[in-house]
């Protein structure tokens, strides 16, 4: 049997999503873990426009091609001024 075809037949367990399959939205905790960073720094990427978020009620989200999209762009570093 194919593995490829027997992963994507199997289910994940209630509660726990798919490795095959990312989730479509993704709250800050969730970004921050995905992309190494801290919650602080996905509320800077926010706020400088870097991640396009979702609102859903009070829940501030973001799509996991943002997410992607962010991982494959070049960043600069900054050296900080004493």
């Amino acid at each position: 049997m194919n593995t490829e075809i027997a992963a994507r037949d199997m289910a994940a367990p209630l509660g726990q999503t798919n490795p095959i399959q990312p989730k479509l939205l993704y709250g800050k905790e969730e970004a921050a873990f995905t992309l190494s960073v801290s919650p602080r720094t996905v509320d800077n990427l926010i706020a400088n426009g870097k991640l396009v978020t979702r609102r859903i009620g009070s829940r501030v989200l973001i799509p996991y091609s943002s997410l992607v999209q962010f991982a494959k762009r070049d960043h600069s570093t900054q050296k900080r001024v004493q």
